[in-house]
Formats: C-alpha cells, structure tokens, sequence
C-alpha cells in the first residue's frame, strides 16, 4: 500500500486544482513581467517513502518571460519521521528555482522545475533513559520536479506541485507534493 501514497497524493492535488469550466476563460498564469506569490501546503514523503509529514510554505516568483519564470521558496516540515514518539526530525528550507511552462489554449500551465537551496534540519531522539539527545544540521541541496498552474480568477490560480529533493551528506532526501493558490497582482 505505501508504493501507492505518492501516486494518489500528485492525483489528490491535481484533482483540488481542477478548474470550473467558466474560470478557463481567465487570462493566462504567466505574463511576462508579472510578480506572484503563492501560499502552500505540502506533504513530504522520507527518501524511502515509509514516512510523511505535513508541512507550509510559499514562493514568490517572476516571469521573465511568457515560458520562463524564476522564484524563491521558503518551507517548513513539521516532522519528517511522523508516527515515532520518541523522535522528532523537522526541516526548514530556503531555495531558488527556475519555471519552464508549457501553456495550454485554456490558460492552464503544466511547468518542470529544477532549483537549488539549503535545509537545516533539526532532530531530537528521546528516550535513553530519560535523557534527550538534539542535534541539527545545515545542508545544500538541489530539487527537480514539476506541476500545473490553473487559473481561477484574473489575479488567482490553482497550483499543484511535486518535487524531488536531494540533500548531501544526511540531508532530509525525498519527495514534497503541494497545492496552493497562486496570487498575481494586477498591473
């Protein structure tokens, strides 16, 4: 059952961005120029997908052109080890990453994404005889993966995004799948 966790999240966050047909005469979600910014809500499946955890963040990003957009991203997960009492692993991220879109006739934008960034994650294991053991760690990293930006209003948009995240040495490694709402203010 767990090898079928991603899959289903990535179908559950693309069905909550689906659009109602009056919204697919909006105007398109890149516009060269344009600013956004986008609130999130993410799951973030372990490298070895046995664990999840719920996490919050947001971008913001520019178009710089009608394909190509760059953004910067901050992230917070609550805790990646998830159902262990006894151990807490959570991770705060800060990255960079460049857009490339493929519009659609309806506005809608499929996109792939890759970027790089740093994570500090902190742990805590508790237990050994009363005692508690904390450690942190700073680690960079890069992140590939794609999504699709919906257009619900002039100003808003659906998105929903799976990346993988690759960290060195003992960073957090594994997969994130988000879906938020994408704000783009008027010109």
């Amino acid at each position: 059952m767990r090898l079928f966790r991603l899959p289903a999240a990535f179908a559950l966050v693309l069905a909550l961005s689906a659009v109602p047909a009056a919204a697919q005469t909006a105007s398109p979600v890149v516009e060269a120029g344009a600013w956004s910014a986008t609130p999130f809500l993410s799951l973030t499946f372990g490298g070895n997908g046995e664990t999840s955890s719920l996490g919050l963040g947001g971008a913001a990003g520019y178009d710089l052109t009608d394909l190509f957009s760059i953004e910067g991203e901050v992230a917070f997960v609550f805790d990646l080890v998830g159902d262990n009492d006894g151990v807490d692993w959570s991770v705060m991220s800060l990255g960079g990453n460049v857009l490339y879109h493929f519009p659609l006739a309806n506005g809608m934008a499929p996109y792939a994404t890759a970027g790089l960034g740093i994570a500090r994650s902190s742990f805590s294991i508790s237990g050994f005889e009363g005692a508690t053991l904390d450690d942190a760690a700073t680690e960079v990293g890069f992140n590939f993966g794609g999504g699709l930006k919906a257009p619900l209003t002039d100003t808003l948009a659906a998105r929903g995004d799976i990346r993988y995240f690759k960290y060195i040495d003992e960073g957090p490694d594994g997969w994130r799948v988000y879906g938020g709402l994408t704000w783009k203010p008027r010109r």
